[in-house]
């Protein structure tokens, strides 16, 4: 064989020799980037803290103008509990503890409940002692219509007595000596106090449902269940597609599981 032709085998074994150390490593990349978002995917709490805000603020899911599933508010502005101000509140201490600190943390059953006792009394006091922000107080035409519905109740039942014991009525007349004898701006205050108490009633519901949100991200890290379901991910991961020699797995995010 000529020397130039040796050169040239050379040259040609060099190249296809670079070319799949280069496809390697580039498949090796792409097998790890996808196995870094699928691990991160498993730590994100975006969709679930999305929709407890959603829930927060009593929109339901319906439809967009394209006919696509997102979330509304409701028709009847009387349905939402809470405030912006309750709303910021509470979706201030779900972030503070529903995140990837806790999820990857390693707590004991104790230290779990010890935590959630804590949160609980805070939070069941915090919102106590500032339920008159928290809770949306009624808009002054939810207030008008929850009367005028109350007057319409009590019309029907005043002429329905009338005619049951066989006294014909005039229901406009009855309408007008009932709201004749009523002191309305009495009756408003007193309508709006009735709807506020109502919505209070649903605290006990709403703390409670807080807590379960709060004890699940807790639950993941219980005994560091969590970190352990993501090194195993990782095992399965790197037997099918074990690192080329000279990549570098220890730090950043994979390597804070693998501590």
């Amino acid at each position: 064989m000529q020397p130039e032709e040796q050169d040239y085998l050379n040259q040609s074994m060099n190249s296809n020799i670079q070319n799949t150390q280069i496809d390697a490593m580039q498949r090796n990349n792409y097998i790890q980037d996808n196995q870094i978002s699928m691990l991160e995917n498993q730590l994100s709490l975006r969709e679930e803290i999305e929709m407890i805000e959603n829930l927060l603020r009593s929109r339901v899911i319906g439809s967009d103008d394209q006919g696509n599933e997102t979330w509304v508010d409701p028709e009847d502005s009387s349905e939402v509990l809470l405030s912006e101000y309750g709303v910021n509140l509470i979706m201030k201490r779900i972030k503070m503890y529903m995140n990837k600190n806790t999820l990857l943390s390693n707590y004991s059953e104790d230290i779990i409940m010890n935590k959630m006792a804590d949160i609980s009394n805070s939070l069941n006091d915090e919102i106590f002692m500032k339920y008159e922000l928290v809770f949306k107080f009624p808009t002054s035409e939810e207030i008008q219509r929850a009367l005028s519905n109350k007057i319409d109740h009590q019309v029907k039942n005043m002429v329905f007595n009338s005619n049951f014991s066989g006294r014909i009525a005039d229901e406009k007349k009855v309408r007008d000596n009932l709201i004749a004898q009523l002191n309305i701006d009495y009756e408003l205050q007193k309508m709006k106090e009735i709807l506020f108490k109502d919505k209070l009633k649903s605290f006990e519901g709403l703390t409670r449902s807080v807590q379960d949100c709060i004890h699940s991200a807790y639950l993941r890290a219980l005994n560091g269940g969590e970190r352990r379901s993501l090194r195993k991910t990782m095992s399965v991961s790197e037997v099918i597609s074990p690192p080329m020699q000279g990549r570098r797995t220890g730090g950043g995010f994979l390597g804070l599981l693998k501590r």
